[in-house]
This record gives C-alpha cells, sequence and structure tokens, in this order.
C-alpha cells in the first residue's frame, strides 16, 4: 500500500502546512511511496482546487510532488486507485498570508491616539541631509555629515523608507507624534519569549523570508506588526523638524561619548557603529550595521 512520505527523508507524513503562496513563491516538495498499485498502473491524486499539485520525478520507489497553494484552510489529498479506491491520505494545511493575521489601518491608522497620523513617504536627497547636517550642528566637519548621511541612508534604504520626515527611524512615545510601520524587526535572544508576550502582533519568521527579506542577527529574529510598540515611530511635519530632532539625539550622544564627534569626523563608521550600538540604537550586528553605512557612504562619497 502507498503512503505520503516526506523528502528527502521519505519518513511517513499524515499532515503538512504549506507556506501561501501570495507571501512566497516557495512550494514543498513532498513523495508517494509505492505509487504504483497491484497492476503496475500508477495511482493517482485526488484533491480539490485550492490545491496546486505538480508531479514531479521519480526517486526508486517515491513519486515526487510539488504543493503550493494561496487559500488558507485545511484541505485533504487521496492517493487513489485507477479504480477509486483511496491508499493514503493527507491533511494540507495552508498558511493564512501574514497580513491576514494582523490589524489592517483604518485610514492609514491603527489606533484612535489623536497623536497617530498615518505613514506618508518623504524622501530627502543625500545632499539636502548632508547641508542640514551642516548647519544644524557646527562641529561637523563635511566628512562627519556624510558619515551620518549614510547612517540615515543605511536605516531607511537609501531614503526609500523614510515616512514622515523621521531621519533616523526613531522609536516614539504614546503621547508623542507616531505613526506606525510594518514588518519591523529585530534581534533577540529569546523570540519565543517575545511572541508570547506581544499580545499576538508578533512572529518568528522562517528561514526562507528572513534571507529573501535580508534580515540578519547574531541570535533570533521577530518581526512586529502594528500596533505594537516596537512599530511606533516618531513623525514630523518638515524635514527642518526631522532634522533637528534626530541630530539633536545624535549630539546627545556625542555630550556622552567624548570619542562620538571625533570619529564622525574622522569618518571612523565602525567606531560611530559601535558608539549607536552602545546606546542602543539598532540590534543587528554591529559588523553588518557599519558594513552597509560604509556602502552608502561611498555612494555618497560618488556621488557628492
Amino acid at each position: 500500500m502507498a503512503n505520503f512520505c516526506s523528502f528527502p527523508k521519505q519518513e511517513r507524513i499524515s499532515e503538512i502546512t504549506l507556506p501561501n503562496s501570495m507571501e512566497s513563491n516557495k512550494s514543498v516538495t513532498i513523495g508517494l511511496w509505492g505509487f504504483l498499485d497491484f497492476d503496475g498502473k500508477e495511482l493517482q491524486i485526488l484533491a480539490p482546487p485550492y490545491i496546486s499539485i505538480r508531479k514531479g520525478e521519480i526517486k526508486g520507489l517515491v513519486r515526487l510532488y510539488e504543493l503550493s497553494s494561496y487559500h488558507p484552510g485545511k484541505w485533504t489529498i487521496e492517493a487513489i486507485t485507477q479504480g477509486g479506491a483511496s491508499w493514503d491520505k493527507l491533511t494540507v494545511y495552508v498558511r493564512p498570508r501574514k497580513r491576514d493575521l494582523f490589524p489592517s489601518s483604518v485610514n492609514g491608522k491603527y489606533t484612535d491616539n489623536p497623536n497617530e497620523v498615518p505613514a506618508r513617504t518623504t524622501t530627502p536627497t543625500a545632499r539636502e541631509v548632508v547641508s542640514m547636517l551642516l548647519l544644524a550642528w557646527p562641529g561637523l566637519s563635511e566628512n562627519a555629515a556624510r558619515t551620518l548621511t549614510a547612517q540615515f541612508m543605511g536605516e531607511t534604504g537609501g531614503g526609500a523608507s523614510c515616512f514622515n520626515w523621521n531621519l533616523g527611524n526613531v522609536k516614539a512615545g504614546a503621547n508623542e507624534p507616531h505613526m506606525y510601520l510594518r514588518d519591523i524587526w529585530e534581534c533577540t535572544a529569546s523570540p519565543e519569549a517575545e511572541v508570547a508576550r506581544s499580545n499576538n502582533l508578533a512572529y518568528v519568521p522562517d528561514a526562507d523570508e528572513a534571507r529573501e527579506r535580508g534580515w540578519k542577527c547574531p541570535s533570533g529574529i521577530v518581526v512586529y506588526e502594528p500596533p505594537h510598540y516596537q512599530c511606533r515611530f516618531k513623525a514630523y511635519g518638515t524635514l527642518r523638524e526631522g532634522a533637528q530632532r534626530w541630530i539633536g539625539r545624535h549630539q546627545s550622544i556625542a555630550q556622552r561619548d567624548p570619542n562620538y564627534l571625533p570619529a564622525l569626523n574622522a569618518g571612523d563608521i565602525p567606531a560611530v557603529a559601535h558608539s549607536l550600538w552602545l546606546v542602543k540604537y539598532y540590534t543587528a550586528s554591529e559588523v553588518d550595521y557599519a558594513r552597509v553605512m560604509n556602502v552608502w557612504k561611498t555612494h555618497i562619497d560618488a556621488t557628492l
């Protein structure tokens, strides 16, 4: 008699969970061990239209199949003979899309807090940020202004993910003007514990999602969704306002850390990244943060 099995281990399985193909193009490969009936005819797979099944190659006594679906729910597929006799069944669970698991905004807002405003994209150029830095912080050299601009670019993907003039992706309290952003990932040594206390507003990404989205952590990763406080960021009305608040934070770091301003003026990116890490500006690894800053600093130097 045939049975569904995992691949490549070829262990018998009675159920399997598929990622939602609206979130990922990944399919899941399974096998059907003993795929021929007593007359040597190949078994057929009986499945609902909600599951996509693509027949693969034969590996010994196993016929491979690729399963995928974007229909969340619990489904059943069967291996049947040409005469319709059922030889094995497999329960298939299809995950909901992640955006269906978490609250949606209403006109861009997630709460009725009067301090919340909808997020809107605001993309200053590198030249605008450098000029603003030099104007607002007389102690900065041109090199330092470019180094801080590289930090802004690294935080916001070159400015493409800058919202409401929040140049440094600075988090906000509930009593400050703020916005919520989706898919905010943080590094943590205890991801399961973080998810457990998130009030169903966080999840641990699988390895495929982390790789595809470029999320790297020395320990574990948690992704938060609004209105979790980790997704709450300051919102400003103008570039000048946002730049002044962002610069003010860096100035306060310089007041506490005598090495910070000299490192900025020298363009010493590893030292700058280390100072920012010490004040918990970010949770990624120092090496990765400095690497991204260095890439953007090189780009800025070449552009300006």
